[in-house]
């Protein structure tokens, strides 16, 4: 889609498709919500390879998300209160799992030290009380805090940080309830609740979508103009240029699926209502790929995935805001206000919705993690139109 007016106007809408045949809606599994800190290493979501690297970190914050440490890294949020499932809510006194009688987890909060004079300060290497954990490796694993054990369990700031406990190149945004909407732009503004689910850390890249075209599930994408197919230099880069329904199938042959519209915005925005994914700052070429002053933070045309770990989401998920606009799985309509807990949107439509603006997104409005933009799933032309998947647990 073009962005010169980041209007909700389709680029190109207004052509009837009907039915998409499309799995949405989370899996089995519930996990409270927790908004993870955002965990390190990032890799390409590809089928099977990694395909670039982005640095990240976390920043303590309890209950809730942050907005960012000030360092370069993208901030994170960290466990803490009283569930007995994954929850931003629940503790785990240190050197123990967060194993109940039930199988499910309690969520760990390593509180802060060294507030009192003579206590030490969490960093020494030693778990301590109040302290979930203090530097990696960690003695516990993925399973042992109740999600699957994939992934692995890192300690930030004397607290366990779960973000890392999924497949390679993705991130966990852990089930629960969030704000979805905003009165402005997404009314109406409501609770909804959601199931854990993974989602790509980056956009999908040229080289993922390249070997999803090799099994024969993907058909090639355009190449005029600003498209990234084609090029051999721009195989970390973001593909584009596909439509919604070549964003399906690639999301299908890497073994996912397209994020519904909920499950997009609580990814990129946490649970404490903010505009931006790293919180409520204006948008800068340091966080993001936009049209700052000119299109592509100067460059014209989008940049390679994960280049801006500080617009990190509360889960360490990046590039939500600005690079490209990503297909969701949800069909173009005003929102249902009963719909509450796992949303997919109408069953049929005439547009599909895009989230998360791209590098020729000029005005910050256009970059709110609530902002809906329609477009035609037929519309294999968008060179501003990318896509990211998301993947259920497995049940337990």
């Amino acid at each position: 889609m073009d962005d010169d007016d980041d209007d909700d106007d389709p680029d190109g809408a207004g052509i009837g498709t009907g039915m998409a045949s499309t799995s949405t809606g989370s899996g089995g599994t519930s996990l409270d919500d927790t908004s993870p800190d955002a965990s390190s290493g990032a890799t390409s979501a590809g089928t099977s390879s990694a395909a670039t690297s982005a640095t990240s970190g976390a920043t303590n914050v309890e209950g809730g998300t942050s907005a960012g440490n000030g360092t370069g890294d993208p901030s994170g949020t960290t466990l803490g209160g009283e569930s007995s499932e994954i929850g931003e809510t629940a503790t785990v006194p240190a050197g123990t799992s967060g194993e109940s009688d039930e199988g499910d987890v309690t969520a760990t909060q390593g509180m802060e030290t060294g507030e009192t004079s003579g206590e030490p300060a969490c960093g020494n290497g030693v778990v301590e009380s109040g302290e979930a954990c203090d530097g990696d490796p960690v003695a516990q694993t993925c399973g042992e805090l109740g999600v699957p054990d994939i992934g692995t369990l890192r300690c930030v700031e004397c607290r366990f940080d779960l973000s890392g406990c999924a497949p390679q190149g993705m991130v966990l945004v852990p089930g629960g309830p969030f704000t979805m909407g905003d009165v402005t732009v997404a009314a109406p503004v409501r609770t909804v609740t959601l199931d854990a689910f993974y989602i790509m850390r980056e956009e999908a890249t040229v080289a993922a979508y390249a070997e999803c075209v090799e099994t024969g599930v993907c058909t090639e994408p355009q190449v005029e103009g600003l498209c990234n197919w084609g090029s051999a230099a721009a195989s970390d880069y973001p593909i584009n240029c596909i439509s919604w329904y070549q964003a399906e199938a690639f999301c299908r042959g890497w073994g996912g699926r397209l994020p519904t519209e909920a499950e997009w915005e609580k990814a990129a925005r946490g649970t404490d209502e903010r505009a931006f994914p790293w919180g409520s700052e204006a948008p800068s070429c340091e966080r993001v790929v936009f049209a700052e002053e000119v299109a592509g933070c100067g460059t014209f045309n989008s940049h390679p995935v994960g280049t801006r770990p500080m617009g990190a989401s509360p889960y360490g998920a990046l590039d939500m805001a600005g690079n490209l606009y990503e297909w969701t799985a949800d069909w173009f309509a005003p929102y249902d206000a009963a719909a509450l807990v796992n949303p997919t949107g109408p069953a049929v439509g005439v547009s599909k919705v895009l989230r998360g603006g791209s590098y020729a997104t000029r005005a910050p409005d256009g970059l709110w993690v609530y902002r809906r933009h329609p477009d035609d799933p037929d519309n294999p032309y968008g060179q501003e139109d990318g896509v990211r998947c998301v993947q259920d647990l497995p049940e337990r």
